[in-house]
């Protein structure tokens, strides 16, 4: 069997927390945002209060994890199970709360702050990976911090300004009530506001196979489906079985495909039936 693995789980241990064992950005105190200027973001009438379906996909989403962490010992996947279709569905179209903390510039001469500006929160991990902090409510971010500043944004676009930042998640609601990291090909679903499906079941994913399987083997026939192991698996007809070259290509093909790397977070294995 040849395995194809487009996104290398970036979480294979997590807890309760993932996140949030540094903070990146300074801390500050509340009279710091005083006079500051932050951008219109189209939600102006915004209370600041949780959307109540996403609130409810967050809770069911967080006792699902810690449910899979007991019966586990907390080897559970976040951010790639269907155990957030929910909750990546209540955010399409709705809005987050960016955490905007004060980050030191420059002191004067006797060490007291003298210059700062406002900068989106971002959580780390001693292992490297990142995480940026958004917020179901404004009472949510005070849980974690009174004087940080909600900047209310489409949660499309905090998923986009995540991956383009380089972050490896988005980390919702970190002091509670419910904790949800999105990960993967969750977060890449939020950032393209579209469902998350499961990769076998993915009409975008079964597209790109049927044209990777045709590039490196032609008209020949081939299935996908998912196994424990991995999110998807690509079955194919027993005659690729007198050409390993080929599918050592299509192998290659499925590995750099940028939408499966989008939409598969535990690999592709690639399999010959059997006569």
């Amino acid at each position: 069997m040849t395995t194809a693995d487009p996104a290398p789980n970036p979480n294979p241990h997590s807890h309760s927390h993932p996140y949030g064992a540094a903070e990146t950005h300074a801390t500050g105190s509340a009279d710091r945002f005083h006079g500051a200027q932050v951008h219109d973001t189209g939600f102006a009438d915004d209370d600041g209060s949780a959307d109540p379906v996403l609130a409810q996909a967050m809770l069911r989403a967080a006792a699902a994890r810690q449910q899979a962490e007991t019966v586990a010992a907390g080897l559970v996947q976040t951010g790639t199970g269907q155990d957030l279709s929910d909750v990546v569905e209540a955010l399409r179209g709705g809005r987050l709360l960016v955490a905007l903390v004060a980050v030191l510039d420059s002191t004067d001469p006797l060490g007291s702050e003298k210059d700062s500006h406002l900068a989106a929160a971002m959580w780390s991990r001693p292992d490297g990976r990142v995480g940026l902090l958004a917020f179901s409510s404004v009472d949510a971010m005070r849980r974690w911090r009174s004087d940080a500043r909600p900047l209310p944004t489409a949660a499309a676009t905090v998923a986009q300004a995540a991956l383009q930042d380089g972050a490896d998640a988005l980390v919702l609601d970190l002091a509670g009530p419910a904790t949800v990291v999105i990960e993967g090909p969750a977060l890449w679903a939020v950032a393209e506001g579209r469902a998350l499906l499961a990769a076998d079941q993915d009409s975008q994913v079964a597209k790109r196979v049927a044209a990777a399987v045709h590039r490196a083997l032609g008209e020949i026939s081939h299935r996908v489906t998912a196994t424990d192991e991995v999110d998807l698996l690509v079955l194919l007809g027993s005659e690729a079985a007198a050409a390993p070259d080929a599918v050592t290509a299509l192998a290659t093909d499925l590995a750099q495909d940028p939408v499966l790397r989008s939409r598969v977070a535990r690999g592709i294995h690639i399999g010959v039936e059997s006569n």
